[in-house]
C-alpha cells in the first residue's frame, strides 16, 4: 500500500493506467461516492471524494457527484 497524501496516490494511480485512464476535455465524469442513509454503515472518506474532484478538474470541468436510491435502506 501507498504511503501517500489521496493526491499523489490519485496522480500515482492514473499514471500507472496511462492512456486507458487519460481523460479529455470534453469528457463527463460521473463520481457515486456510495451514501448510506439514514445509517451511516458506509461512508467514503470526504477528503478522498475531494482530492478525486481537485484531479479530475486537471482535465474536465464536467464532473458530476451523483447518488441514487438503491431501496434497500428504505
Amino acid at each position: 500500500m501507498l504511503d501517500c497524501g489521496y493526491g499523489a496516490c490519485l496522480r500515482e494511480g492514473f499514471a500507472f493506467l496511462g492512456d486507458s485512464g487519460a481523460i479529455r476535455p470534453s469528457d463527463r465524469v460521473a463520481i457515486k461516492p456510495n451514501l448510506t442513509f439514514p445509517v451511516f454503515r458506509v461512508m467514503p472518506n470526504f477528503e478522498a471524494v475531494k482530492a478525486l474532484v481537485e484531479y479530475i478538474k486537471n482535465f474536465t470541468a464536467k464532473i458530476t457527484i451523483c447518488e441514487s436510491d438503491s431501496g434497500g435502506y428504505n
